[in-house]
């Protein structure tokens, strides 16, 4: 599944579907980590419902009332856990997901969600893609220097390329 926080889809309001020449748009599920329900029914993503699966990972304690509304559109609500932090308890959350058959995620988006598989060492593999351009307003990092410093530390087999003036990093467990 490509996965994002609900962050992400509140900035960006993406569709998430595989945009490949020759590859159908609805072949990934689309996974929101989203611990309030906060996802906007008119979103994309709750537009796209009924075409590409879109399953949102809830905290226990979210409000039942999107969640009906979310339901009528489409949309699949898990629900879990709140860690110590307050956050989702992503270690829970991906625990459950493995028992759905959902074994492999695509973290695409902002630095949010990252940062939290990043702390909790949930990540296996890393792609970070570094461009000159700067993308949006004002242009957030990815990942702080810090979160940079750790996934070196937690991925330490390291591969980069360069790709017109794109750097791409491909970093993994040894």
């Amino acid at each position: 599944a490509i996965a994002v926080g609900v962050g992400t889809v509140l900035a960006d309001d993406p569709l998430l579907t595989v945009r490949l020449p020759g590859v159908p748009t609805n072949r990934l599920g689309r996974l929101v980590f989203d611990s309030a329900l906060r996802l906007p029914l008119g979103s994309n993503l709750v537009a796209t419902a009924g075409e590409t699966s879109l399953t949102i990972v809830a905290a226990e304690d979210a409000p039942t009332e999107p969640e009906q509304r979310l339901n009528a559109a489409g949309v699949t609500v898990l629900r879990v856990a709140r860690a110590a932090s307050g956050l989702l308890d992503l270690g829970a959350a991906l625990r459950l997901l493995g028992t759905l058959g959902l074994t492999r995620l695509f973290v695409e988006g902002g630095p949010g969600l990252a940062a939290s598989l990043i702390e909790a060492d949930l990540l296996d593999e890393a792609f970070l893609i570094d461009a000159p351009l700067q993308i949006g307003a004002p242009g957030l990092d990815g990942l702080t220097p810090l979160l940079r410093q750790t996934l070196d530390g937690r991925l330490p087999h390291r591969e980069t390329m360069q790709i017109g003036a794109d750097t791409v990093t491909f970093q993994r467990r040894s």
